[in-house]
């Protein structure tokens, strides 16, 4: 198998389980650790993305930035894909979305950057498993 392939593998498992609530996400986890456990291991770690923050509601948006610092947030999407960092830019309002990116502008040492991602993905992913954060990148109305 291909390392491309393995890598797209990979991707389309992160993406299902972003979309599993908390007990199905730790009973898949449990059952690959079985299996492979250096699998599972990276599975966990990779997990909670923050780019995922562009599939959630404006409503969970807000509740996501009254439990993040701004600075935090605009250090941690420093490091994020451009693609992805404007796409959660994207959701925010115009106010707050010009705060951040002064801080994504404002530069800092990459140590920084990442004691503010880890921050931030502590709060997004203690969210995600209280299910106060549903990532869903289906628009489709029910």
């Amino acid at each position: 198998m291909s390392k491309g392939s393995k890598e797209s593998g990979f991707e389309a498992i992160l993406e299902a389980i972003s979309l599993m609530n908390k007990e199905e996400k730790e009973t898949l986890i449990s059952n690959i650790t079985k299996m492979d456990f250096e699998l599972a291991d990276k599975l966990r770690a990779s997990m909670y993305r923050l780019k995922d923050l562009q599939f959630i509601t404006p409503q969970m948006m807000s509740e996501f930035l009254r439990e993040v610092k701004v600075e935090s947030l605009g250090n941690a999407l420093k490091l994020e894909r451009e693609e992805d960092r404007q796409g959660i830019l994207a959701k925010l309002p115009k106010g707050i979305r010009e705060d951040i990116l002064f801080f994504i502008q404002k530069k800092v040492p990459k140590s920084q950057a990442l004691e503010a991602h880890q921050e931030v993905m502590i709060i997004y992913s203690k969210m995600i498993d209280d299910e106060r954060l549903i990532i869903s990148r289906d628009d489709k109305l029910v």
